[in-house]
């Protein structure tokens, strides 16, 4: 009977270290995210327009919990969101488009930078997917 029990045991073990193994660990953030309390958004296209409403918006900066103000010029500003579109090849949508965030730091070094996993066909949709990717970086969870 004890057959059984080590057989099992063996196999939970066995388990345990498989997933172990396979877990990722979760990539180091830069350190000088957390150093960002405003930032400017750059970008005239529907996006960045929308982002910059997004988080200039109290009911949104409140259910998002973000942490960073929005700076009126770049110099005032500790880091600038640069946020660009480009269009994406989509069977479904004729004007889909794809867009990307990068965040630098006055000295011009890039310190994040974020494109949605899918394009959007609606800018808000693809700019509340930066804006909280962003919020997940700067303030944390």
């Amino acid at each position: 009977m004890r057959f059984p029990r080590a057989g099992a045991t063996l196999l939970l073990a066995l388990i345990g270290v498989v997933c172990a193994a396979g877990a990722k660990k979760k990539p180091d953030s830069d350190a000088r995210l957390k150093n960002i309390h405003s930032i400017f958004i750059a970008g005239n296209n529907p996006t960045a327009i929308n982002a910059r409403a997004d988080v200039t918006d109290e009911r949104f900066v409140r259910r998002l919990k973000i942490c960073f103000s929005v700076a009126e010029k770049p110099d005032q500003a500790d880091a600038t969101l640069e946020i660009s579109e480009v269009p994406a090849p989509s069977k479904v949508y004729a004007d889909s488009m794809n867009a990307s965030g990068s965040l630098t730091l006055r000295t011009g070094e890039l310190i994040w930078s974020f494109t949605p996993p899918f394009p959007e066909d609606v800018a808000n949709l693809r700019a509340t997917f930066l804006v909280s990717a962003l919020r997940r970086a700067v303030c944390g969870n």
